[in-house]
């Protein structure tokens, strides 16, 4: 696994939104179960997949917003490797709301 970032990532700053969409997991079990995980995309396209308690947010999830809606997102990001050691970033947020129309 990789480091944990010593800061917070808030999202309400420069970038302060993104869109929720569920996107392929990353493998993290030997044999690769595929299947899909929300995570939050922002501008330059890098999925954050969200993490409570250090575990995927699966497609079965059902206190999230839906996919497709622009969300502000609030937590701990870390970088990790899957298995395979393909780099991913997670986000194990503290909060997760809908962001205001302008």
């Amino acid at each position: 696994m990789g480091g944990v970032h010593d800061l917070t990532h808030d999202w309400r700053g420069h970038e302060n939104t993104g869109k929720l969409e569920l996107v392929p997991n990353p493998c993290t079990t030997k044999p690769c179960l595929p299947g899909v995980a929300f995570a939050v995309v922002v501008d330059d396209r890098v999925p954050y997949f969200l993490t409570r308690d250090g575990r995927l947010q699966m497609q079965n999830a059902v206190d999230l917003p839906s996919p497709g809606e622009r969300v502000v997102a609030v937590g701990h990001v870390r970088d990790q490797k899957d298995v395979n050691g393909n780099g991913f970033k997670s986000l194990e947020f503290t909060s997760l709301t809908r962001a205001e129309s302008s």
